[in-house]
């Protein structure tokens, strides 16, 4: 049986799969190494990619795009007919596409892959990631943050021990990571982000103002279905050509100074169509993004603020992700840190580099480095206490595999028993704000008053992102536990 190894960038907007065997391979769809993330559904057939992408227009209603920004939320569903989509669902048919190429490519009976995702991601995001990839037919050797593998990528060719700010706007989420790196060992100081900005907000900006002149010309509010008089399916069907047009030309402002979109027929009317014509400068769409660029300054500030670091402890800042092709941010940066940022790569495909460089493993040298990763963990995990307040045991940023510990006790006289429950998120005053994972009953506490028993609750994160918990009466010895796979 022949097993090829992977590196996937399971990306909002594309997904980029590369090889490492000596050389950087590139898996190809249609003969494009970009797959875009999108999946269309009508009467029984599946497809994703380019041909799915293609079908936006004209069966909008058909078509799930940027499903990633919601990886993790129980709520989140599509129905495209008879059919019903959660997150994971679409990224495993997105992944199905990446192993049926893969293994007709490679002549491979299986498939096994380090997949990345953002750093900021929960640790339920990162299972249900696993849980897509699983069920696409991959062997999951590791779920990697995104800033790691593009770490991995350039640090591969470099000798000096370094300390690098990772930038990380895809189309749907943003990251930011301050890592080391020191021979073979890449190890993550601290991160940041955020889970719905992206890409996909800039193209926005621009359909705002699209939309602001198609008022100015017609009367027509086409800011919802319900204020422009339209049936679904039309309303659908012209905001997709809106945002397929404002995402070409945002590339094409980072180049030029000015940019038109035209779009033929875009409102079907009784008395003819209406024809859309928009000249847009650069400066315009600066202006409109002003908003997300403070954002993004802001998470990049207090990422150094909480590592205590200042710009010029960074030794090179390197972007990643298409999204941050965008002149503006690029200027941002530069200014903040005072450094042009690296960008020797192709910024949508370094991730997926670093990830097939890490799919090698231990077994093969790269450059006569066995690559050493330390992750930290990206937020804080805990136990509910009185009030409804989350009690923090592992703090946000602890280097992993780790073990910490705290001591508990009853609220109530003679209480008997507690109940362990277990959250991750940052919110200490209102834990509704927290994930919730897992809970379970501590019980045999030895009757007394309250305040008096003294329990033990150990959280033990190991190297496979699995959470062992236990709870000892330090007066009993009596132990309970519980393992929470949080990957």
């Amino acid at each position: 049986m022949s097993k090829v190894l992977l590196g996937i960038d399971l990306g909002t907007t594309n997904t980029v799969c590369c090889r490492f065997d000596n050389t950087l391979d590139f898996l190809k769809f249609k003969g494009k190494e970009l797959l875009p993330s999108v999946l269309y559904y009508r009467d029984g057939k599946t497809m994703v990619g380019d041909s799915a992408r293609k079908k936006a227009i004209t069966y909008p209603e058909n078509v799930i795009m940027s499903s990633k920004t919601y990886m993790g939320d129980d709520e989140k569903t599509w129905t495209l007919q008879d059919k019903v989509f959660t997150p994971t669902e679409v990224a495993e048919n997105i992944l199905k596409e990446v192993v049926k190429e893969a293994k007709k490519t490679y002549n491979a009976d299986e498939c096994a892959a380090v997949i990345t995702v953002p750093a900021y991601f929960t640790s339920k995001q990162y299972r249900e990631t696993e849980k897509a990839a699983e069920a696409a037919g991959l062997e999951v050797i590791e779920i990697l943050p995104e800033p790691m593998a593009a770490s991995i990528a350039y640090g591969m060719d470099e000798n000096e021990k370094q300390k690098i700010f990772v930038i990380d706007l895809g189309g749907g989420t943003f990251d930011v990571s301050i890592l080391s790196i020191e021979g073979n060992e890449f190890k993550t100081i601290n991160v940041d982000g955020d889970r719905k900005l992206g890409g996909d907000d800039f193209d926005q900006a621009l359909v705002e103002l699209c939309l602001r002149q198609i008022r100015r010309d017609t009367g027509m509010n086409l800011s919802s279905v319900d204020k422009s008089g339209l049936d679904e399916k039309l309303y659908q069907q012209i905001m997709r050509k809106l945002q397929f047009e404002c995402e070409k030309a945002k590339v094409e402002l980072s180049a030029m100074e000015e940019t038109e979109i035209i779009i033929p027929s875009l409102i079907p009317r009784d008395n003819g169509a209406i024809n859309f014509q928009l000249k847009i400068t650069r400066d315009e769409f600066v202006d409109r993004s002003e908003e997300l660029l403070d954002r993004i300054e802001g998470i990049i500030k207090k990422c150094l603020n909480d590592a205590n670091c200042s710009v010029n402890d960074i030794d090179k800042v390197i972007l990643v992700g298409g999204s941050s092709n965008i002149l503006a941010v690029r200027i941002m940066v530069q200014r903040i840190f005072d450094q042009a940022p690296y960008a020797d790569k192709d910024l949508s495909k370094l991730v997926a580099i670093g990830a097939a460089i890490k799919a090698t493993g231990d077994k093969t040298l790269i450059k006569d480095k066995v690559i050493v990763v330390k992750n930290i963990l990206s937020h804080s995990f805990g136990v509910r206490v009185v009030n409804d307040r989350f009690s923090i045991i592992l703090p946000k940023g602890t280097e992993y595999p780790c073990k910490l510990s705290d001591n508990y006790t009853t609220v109530s006289d003679y209480q008997t028993t507690i109940c362990v429950k277990i959250y991750e998120g940052e919110d200490t005053e209102d834990i509704t704000n927290d994930h919730y994972y897992d809970e379970y009953d501590h019980n045999d506490i030895e009757e007394c008053r309250a305040g008096i028993p003294q329990i033990e609750i150990t959280f033990d994160f190991d190297k496979n992102r699995v959470l062992h918990v236990s709870s000892k009466d330090l007066k009993t010895g009596k132990v309970y536990n519980k393992d929470v796979k949080v990957r």
